[in-house]
């Protein structure tokens, strides 16, 4: 891990596979003994770095890769750029459930509804909040996995308060490839199995389903909370739950966070908490994250808006605090 202007290494920055984490040392090297099932290497971008983008500039703090085969070393560098300035405001905007399913859905997005998007943050990204990122909380996709390349093409090179614009992604329902799924003649032991196999072709596109980053005091995480239990011919059929795999990683991720408690966390989903507190590992997601001061869970799915105060407090006092979109 090398500074990308000084050349220089960096010390102590997240990497993980998706299921183990370790943290780079004083030469900015790491080793990570990854699982049989990783798909992608990917780092929790640090507070003082811009998240890293190709020339399209689509996210590229990830590497996929064939990670199966755990007895074959696999180099993964990355390179970063510090900030000009390490700022504790920006905006952060939610967009979910675009349902891009043929090619005239993505005429009217990128002819319509983008630009409109695009002419909305930047009236409010300026001054102190013209860094912006946007998250993309799931289904942006309707189950037509052939639209995700056109799909990311409509979303290159766009700027937003004066700086070049990344989306993030977070999967949905309907971004799971229910054709490959279909196809697969494996066995599944379970829904966590049937879910690595249907979101393949999203990670192949977007990236990992479960990542972090940092900017300012801010510690943003991203996670799928979408099991798939089985498919019909058109689309899968889900249920709500973060696997305990994945709240291990959480919690992992979590505990590489310096100050959580003078910080603020914001975890984005597809699918609303509220409403589901009682799915499995939805109380130890919100025990994890109340250490942080203050909590906000952003989620789509249901094709409302609703604001809602769960009960768990964060270490400063507030409820944690959802935004379903």
């Amino acid at each position: 891990m090398t500074d990308a202007l000084t050349g220089k290494p960096i010390q102590g920055v997240p990497v993980t596979d998706g299921y183990t984490y370790t943290v780079t040392d004083y030469s900015g090297r790491y080793a990570l003994q990854g699982s049989s099932n990783a798909r992608s290497v990917y780092i929790t971008v640090p507070a003082g770095y811009e998240i890293p983008t190709d020339g399209n500039n689509h996210p590229a703090y990830y590497k996929n890769g064939n990670f199966g085969d755990t007895s074959q070393k696999h180099i993964n560098d990355f390179q970063l750029t510090p900030r000009s300035s390490v700022s504790d405001k920006f905006t952060l905007a939610v967009a979910a459930d675009i349902h891009v399913s043929n090619d005239s859905d993505l005429s009217k997005f990128s002819g319509r509804s983008l630009p409109d998007m695009i002419s909305t943050l930047n009236s409010y990204c300026t001054g102190d909040y013209s860094e912006c990122i946007t998250i993309l909380a799931g289904d942006q996709m309707t189950d037509n996995m052939s639209m995700m390349q056109p799909f990311k093409n409509a979303l290159a090179g766009k700027t937003v308060g004066g700086r070049r614009h990344t989306f993030l992604h977070c999967n949905g329902n309907h971004d799971f490839d229910v054709e490959y799924f279909n196809s697969y003649t494996g066995s599944f032991s379970d829904n966590i199995a049937r879910t690595y196999v249907a979101e393949k072709t999203f990670v192949d596109n977007f990236g990992p389903t479960d990542y972090s980053l940092n900017i300012g005091k801010a510690h943003i995480v991203v996670m799928n909370n979408m099991k798939v239990t089985g498919a019909g011919s058109s689309s899968v059929d889900i249920t709500y739950a973060i696997s305990t795999p994945q709240l291990e990683w959480l919690k992992a991720d979590l505990d590489l966070v310096e100050n959580p408690q003078d910080k603020v966390v914001i975890l984005c989903v597809h699918a609303p908490i509220v409403g589901n507190e009682s799915s499995l590992n939805y109380q130890n997601v919100l025990q994890q994250l109340s250490r942080f001061n203050e909590v906000h869970i952003v989620s789509g799915h249901k094709h409302w808006l609703r604001n809602h105060k769960h009960e768990v407090t964060a270490v400063g006092g507030s409820k944690v605090y959802e935004h379903n979109l």
